[in-house]
């Protein structure tokens, strides 16, 4: 009876034990990809396109629509602190407010990020029309 009694009461540590360390291991296995899309250029250009995207779709009149994107701009400035040189244009042209494609766009966005570091440079670029109806390329 006691040796029965101390194989469950070992079998019951050792189960508890290798549930420690799986636990404890398990933090180490996670994949972390906060790093890498911080720094990924491209991720970056995508994002941008979305909100400016965004934005142009859901104003409703072209005069706030500039107003909005000079904030937005200003906005995208603060990137400059974590290493980006962004260059964004927006042309603006209220006459081709309620166009579609294939007509001329009220919006036409070019965008340029540059990323020195390390010694390196990328450069991503990219040239859009925007529709209220959303980007088209």
């Amino acid at each position: 009876m006691k040796k029965a009694q101390m194989f469950i009461i070992t079998m019951v540590f050792l189960v508890g034990l290798l549930s420690a360390v799986q636990t404890y291991l398990r933090t180490y296995s996670a994949v972390d990809i906060s790093e890498i899309m911080k720094n990924n250029d491209i991720y970056l250009f995508e994002n941008m396109k979305e909100v400016v995207n965004f934005t142009v779709t859901s104003t409703s009149s072209c005069s706030e629509l500039k107003s909005n994107l000079e904030e937005l701009e200003f906005f995208l400035e603060r990137y400059k602190l974590f290493g980006y040189t962004m260059n964004i244009d927006f042309s603006l042209n209220c006459n081709y407010w309620y166009n579609s494609p294939p007509q001329k766009p009220p919006v036409k966005m070019s965008i340029e990020i540059e990323r020195a570091d390390y010694g390196s440079k990328s450069s991503t670029k990219g040239y859009y029309r925007i529709y209220r109806s959303g980007i088209t390329p």
